[in-house]
């Protein structure tokens, strides 16, 4: 059994021919879906968008990454643009430190005194004010500019909740009324022999 495809049978290329090529007595069936069930994606579907964000994921502190999401409520998928801001470090050393890199110099880093000790389970905010360690990502911000909150991927799910429950929950968007006569999809049996 050989299925050839004719992807020009016309110049638009929205129209296809198989051909299939077998023996005699042969039964094929072949079967096509409307491209708005398709198109319809709950979320398990492998998206461009998808696997930005799961390479992403592998990176420290990956949600410090500016970006911006494109939702569609009918069901497309959704888009994503990455951004390049400015650094949120405090100081030189600090912006070295967010940015995984090491410095070897011989010259001076400036750096902001910090009175927050770790072996006493203290963190420091972007501020310069401390909060305990464990705190962080504890869904209340102890730092006034929500330092220990940033890069919290629970609370990122928490503000997709809706969006999740929409996805989710929602209701068909297709009037199409399913036909068993298979007038309304490419369903077509032929029996060769």
């Amino acid at each position: 059994f050989v299925l050839n495809v004719n992807m020009k049978q016309e110049r638009s290329g929205n129209l296809i021919e198989l051909i299939p090529r077998l023996t005699s007595e042969s039964n094929i069936g072949i079967w096509g879906f409307d491209s708005d069930h398709i198109s319809t994606h709950g979320r398990q579907q492998l998206t461009v968008t998808s696997i930005y964000e799961a390479m992403y994921a592998f990176e420290k502190d990956y949600l410090k990454f500016d970006r911006a999401f494109w939702r569609h409520r009918d069901g497309s998928p959704e888009k994503i643009s990455y951004y390049v801001t400015h650094n949120s470090g405090r100081d030189t050393k600090n912006s070295f430190e967010n940015s995984n890199l090491v410095v070897f110099t011989n010259l001076m880093i400036s750096e902001m005194p910090n009175f927050c000790n770790a072996s006493y389970d203290l963190s420091s905010c972007l501020s310069g004010q401390c909060y305990p360690t464990h705190k962080k990502c504890d869904g209340i911000r102890d730092c006034d500019d929500g330092t220990d909150e940033g890069s919290c991927f629970q609370i990122q799910l928490n503000e997709d909740k809706d969006l999740f429950e929409f996805y989710l929950y929602r209701r068909n968007r297709q009037n199409a009324f399913y036909d068993a006569t298979a007038g309304n999809f490419a369903w077509k049996n032929k029996i060769i022999g």
